[in-house]
Parts: C-alpha cells; sequence; structure tokens
C-alpha cells in the first residue's frame, strides 16, 4: 500500500526477512537470575521479578548438577521457567518448567510475595512449591519462604495446608516419565520447611553479594550413593560484567564450587533512534562549491551526493517518464531499524525527484537480496 510523503506517493518493497528484525529488536536488562534460571539468589528462588517482556537465558555449573535454563517473563507478574538439569553422578538429565506468581508488590512496610511451582510439568525429580517473601531495606534485600517438596528439606513444622484437607498430608513422590502436571505433589507433604537469603549490592561497584538458606537434603541423590550437603549454607558473588550480562562464583553446603552465567534482553524494549545526521543539502550548495564529477542539474547527482551523507545507500534508481513513476533500490550503513532508514530515503527521494515524478517505489536491498 503507498503512502504519501510530501507530494509524491511512496510505495515500500522488502522481504519479510527484512522486517521482521526491524520488529524483534531486544535492549539488554538487569539479569536477576538463580542457578535454576528463575529470578531468586543461588539456589533459592525470590518473590523479585524481571520487568515485563524479559527473556533470561541461563548456564549454572556445579560439580554435582549442570543447569541450563529458558526464562520469560510473560506478564508483569508471571514468570516461566524451562529448564534441562542433569546430575553429574548418574549421567541423567531432566527436563522440568516452572512457574511464579506474584501474589502483591512490595509496598513501605509490606514485603513483596509471591508463589511458585518447580517442576510444574515433569518428572518431579526437582519438585517443590513455595511461598516467598523478599523486602529491600537499603542496599540489601532479604528473602524468607515457606517451601514443600525439595524446599522443606527435613521440614520445620506442620504442612499448613493439612489444616484445608488431610489429602495435604501425603506427597506423590513418584518420578514419571515427563509431560504430565504433578497434581498429586503440590504443596504436599507432612512438614513444610522454612528456606531465606540475603543479597547485598553495594551503590558503587557492579557486584552482588549473596547468602542463603537452602534446606534441600537431596535425598533422591543420596539414596543412589550421592553426598548429602554438608551444611544449607551457600554464599556467592555475583558480577554484571555489561549490562544484562552476569557472572556469579557460588561455593555450596560448604563442599563444592558453582558457576551460573546469565544473559537477559527486554524483548518489549525499542532501540533507540538515532540523531538525524546533520548536512548541509547539495541544492544548498552554490554550483563552484560542489565536488567534482557532480552535476548540480542532474537529479541523480545530488540525490547520490545527499544519500552517501545520510547513511544509507542509493544502489539504483530510475525513471520511467510513460507512468511518471521512479524506482529506487537502497542499501542501510548506519540505521538500526529499516524503517528509518526508509523514511530517510523517501525524504531526499521527495526532494530531489523531477516535479514529473508522481510516484517512487523504493525497494530494499540487503546481502544482494532484494
Amino acid at each position: 500500500m503507498p503512502f504519501f510523503n510530501g507530494s509524491k506517493a511512496v510505495t515500500i518493497t522488502c522481504m519479510n526477512r527484512l522486517v521482521l528484525p526491524c520488529l524483534s529488536v531486544c535492549i539488554a536488562v538487569p539479569s536477576l537470575a538463580s542457578d535454576f534460571g528463575t529470578t531468586g539468589l543461588i539456589d533459592i528462588p525470590t518473590a523479585r521479578m524481571t520487568s515485563d517482556g524479559t527473556l533470561t537465558t541461563t548456564a549454572a555449573i556445579q560439580s554435582r548438577t549442570n543447569s541450563y535454563a529458558i526464562t520469560y517473563q510473560a506478564l508483569p507478574w508471571l514468570e516461566g521457567t524451562f529448564r534441562y538439569t542433569g546430575d553429574n553422578d548418574f549421567f541423567y538429565w531432566d527436563r522440568n518448567y516452572e512457574a511464579k506468581i506474584r501474589l502483591w508488590e512490595e509496598q513501605r512496610y509490606a514485603p513483596q510475595v509471591a508463589v511458585g511451582i518447580r517442576d510444574l510439568v515433569g518428572t518431579g525429580v526437582w519438585g517443590s512449591e513455595y511461598v516467598v517473601a523478599s523486602k529491600q531495606v537499603g542496599n540489601f534485600d532479604f528473602t524468607l519462604g515457606m517451601g514443600w517438596g525439595r524446599l522443606a528439606g527435613n521440614g520445620d513444622f506442620k504442612n499448613p495446608m493439612a489444616w484445608v484437607s488431610d489429602s495435604f498430608q501425603v506427597r506423590d513422590n513418584f518420578e514419571g516419565l515427563g509431560g504430565e502436571l504433578s497434581t498429586g505433589a503440590f504443596f504436599s507433604g507432612e512438614r513444610a520447611g522454612l528456606f531465606g537469603g540475603i543479597s547485598y549490592r553495594p551503590r558503587a561497584l557492579p557486584l552482588s553479594f549473596m547468602l542463603e538458606y537452602n534446606p534441600d537434603e537431596y535425598n533422591r541423590e543420596f539414596t543412589r550413593g550421592g553426598q548429602r550437603p554438608k551444611t544449607p549454607i551457600t554464599a556467592a558473588v555475583k558480577w554484571d560484567a555489561v549490562p544484562g550480562l552476569s557472572l556469579t562464583i557460588s561455593h555450596q553446603h560448604n563442599q563444592e564450587w558453582g558457576i551460573e552465567v546469565s544473559a537477559a534482553i527486554d524483548t518489549k524494549a525499542l532501540p533507540s533512534k538515532p540523531s538525524n545526521r546533520l548536512f548541509r543539502s547539495s541544492l544548498d550548495y552554490p554550483v563552484d562549491e560542489l565536488p567534482a564529477g557532480i552535476n548540480h542539474l542532474s537529479w541523480y547527482d545530488t540525490l547520490l551526493f545527499d544519500v552517501e551523507r545520510s547513511g544509507i545507500l542509493l544502489l539504483e534508481a530510475t525513471i520511467d517518464e510513460s507512468s511518471h513513476s521512479a524506482t529506487i533500490v537502497m542499501g542501510n550503513l548506519a540505521y538500526p531499524v529499516w524503517s528509518d532508514a526508509v523514511a530517510t530515503m523517501a525524504n531526499l527521494a521527495d526532494l530531489h525527484l523531477p516535479n514529473s515524478v508522481n510516484t517512487f517505489n523504493i525497494v530494499i536491498e540487503e546481502e544482494g537480496h532484494r
């Protein structure tokens, strides 16, 4: 469909593969991922969420397990994670999903609170459910949660859900084949437990210092010959290397070291539009000041001279006198979004093409494709 630029109608031709990148430009945002990919400290989740539309990828390597995750902030209050976790001791790899919902945001005197289910759809190997609260005080961020399943550890108190129904006292620990909701285990078990932690971020440094209490006893791994944690305490240092990229080094349970790399992008952010390139148009030059080879009476020469200084390329330009139309083939050197480059070409073409031209077609070419 043509649109009008100045006094002339403009038609733009381009391939879909050139348009799609214009619609999916992403901006780096701070990464808040834990080793499990969800927003959290080291292994435990927090009530924090990333900004809406944030896509996070995480790779965490420990002597016990390796974990690779993709997390997406689908809504301001909903976070979803797909995770692929491998047990290094038993050559076992497991696909699992996690969902976390924010119940309410942090207020002046009230913490932010979220509820989540780990291994929502999967084998149940990492099955945990939790209600967690986070509160920021100065440079410190405190987290305290109540967990079921692996996040309950040996349990600190009777499962409060048993007050709702006796069925919550029995937890289905069957390891399925995956791909099904583990509804028989959600918020179930004789006992629930506490987990928590603290994060400190100095204002002048791109570092975060984290300390967490994770009650997971790794019972499944222990029954298969693995080691129990020496302590539930884990410490870590996180370095925000550049916006959107972080590196975390952790000493977990006083028995193993871990490393995590996380990258995050905001899929909803629009790129900043470059400022217009200011230059003196060839139409404003006295004839004796134009570069050699530029004919001031030639629309093509004057258009080419201006286009080359504007960050785009003029590859071809022809006029069909019978239809009073022109065809311009262009390339792009400086504009991250093609629509900005096309708008610049349309403005310059309208300025330089003869008055006899009523319509011009702009054809985009990239890497030899139109």
